[in-house]
């Protein structure tokens, strides 16, 4: 019970800074209402990626391989590099190139795509006059995207807006915030999960990633555990949230490297519908976070798959490659050519708007 008086006064902090205090804290341009403006970001970025798998087969075996690509959700120039056995196909929203090699003796060769990319930032305001309420979330959109699911066969959830500790945090939240819109629940559940866990890799990647309920009493994880466990607190107060994966492009010892990541998509309704939200973010100022994090997705995100809230196609964004006996694989992926554009400014208004200027 002690826990529950707790949450329900965080939350409630949390709304009073959102509804007014914030901005007299740190209110910086009087004259033109900026709470917050932070240093020059590029807003569009281009690069060259290559990504897929190095093949090499043993002479004695025959061999049957498989190997799903999802591709950028992006327009740009792409190359096939292995351009035979394969087709082209929809999983979900997702574009996918599917190879099907069969045969036989020593073989070398790469299965992937190269593309040139433009990819741009996607902001959405913090306002919540555009949003829907609960009420006018589309009832075929929840029996979609507001269940439990599970990898493959397992029983094990991995999204599981049911554990009650999940349901009952997700709900507390929801019934303290005054208008029941989306977008201010959506945001409220983020601002808890900020606060409440931390971001924290694992070595036992073989295994997966962990369950919602995992995190939830770890209170750690990295991007996969942590999008997961959001996802499931939307979820929980029918607010439509689905897994994004692809690539991070970081600057790494003077290169840049594209590093698999995940995150999450929320749906709000309104004139913005689906808003991206990166859960991994390693800031411990939570107004940071909020700014930078929630419906924003910066220009060096990119996109290869998004869930449809099936199982079916949940599984692919962790098994897309299969192989027979006498295979050996490596994976590759490398950024060449990035050039950073469009410098701007992320300027947060006292009104809720949030703009690059």
């Amino acid at each position: 019970m002690n826990n529950r008086l707790i949450l329900f006064s965080v939350v409630l902090i949390f709304l009073v800074l959102l509804s007014g205090c914030v901005q007299n804290v740190e209110h910086i341009f009087e004259k033109n209402k900026v709470s917050v403006q932070y240093e020059p970001y590029p807003t569009i970025i281009k690069y060259n990626i290559s990504y897929g798998y190095n093949i090499d087969t043993e002479k004695s075996h025959s061999f049957d391989i498989t190997y799903y690509c999802f591709l950028p959700h992006v327009n740009g120039k792409m190359e096939v590099l292995y351009p035979k056995n394969y087709t082209e196909i929809f999983i979900g929203e997702n574009r996918v190139i599917k190879w099907n090699v069969k045969s036989g003796g020593s073989h070398n060769f790469s299965l992937g795509i190269r593309e040139n990319v433009t990819s741009s930032t996607f902001l959405v305001d913090l306002k919540d006059s555009e949003s829907s309420s609960l009420s006018n979330i589309s009832k075929n959109l929840i029996l979609q995207y507001c269940h439990v699911q599970s990898f493959g066969n397992s029983t094990v959830p991995i999204v599981d807006p049911t554990y009650p500790e999940i349901y009952a945090i997700a709900n507390d939240i929801k019934n303290v915030t005054p208008n029941k819109n989306a977008l201010d629940i959506a945001k409220n559940l983020f601002l808890w999960l900020k606060n409440n866990t931390s971001y924290h890799s694992h070595n036992d990647t073989d295994q997966g990633p962990q369950t919602a309920r995992k995190t939830f009493l770890l209170k750690m994880g990295d991007c996969d555990d942590l999008s997961y466990l959001y996802i499931s607190l939307c979820r929980a107060v029918d607010i439509p949230a689905r897994i994004v994966k692809g690539y991070l492009i970081e600057h790494i010892d003077d290169n840049y490297r594209a590093v698999p990541h995940a995150w999450v998509e929320v749906y709000v309704g309104g004139v913005d519908g689906w808003i991206p939200v990166e859960c991994s973010g390693t800031s411990h100022n939570w107004l940071v976070e909020l700014h930078q994090n929630f419906g924003v997705e910066d220009a060096y995100h990119l996109r290869l798959f998004v869930g449809d809230g099936s199982n079916s196609t949940l599984n692919f964004s962790t098994a897309t490659f299969s192989f027979t006996e006498g295979v050996k694989i490596e994976r590759f992926v490398s950024v060449t050519n990035l050039q950073e554009m469009n410098y701007k400014n992320l300027t947060i208004y006292t009104d809720g708007r949030r703009m690059y200027i």
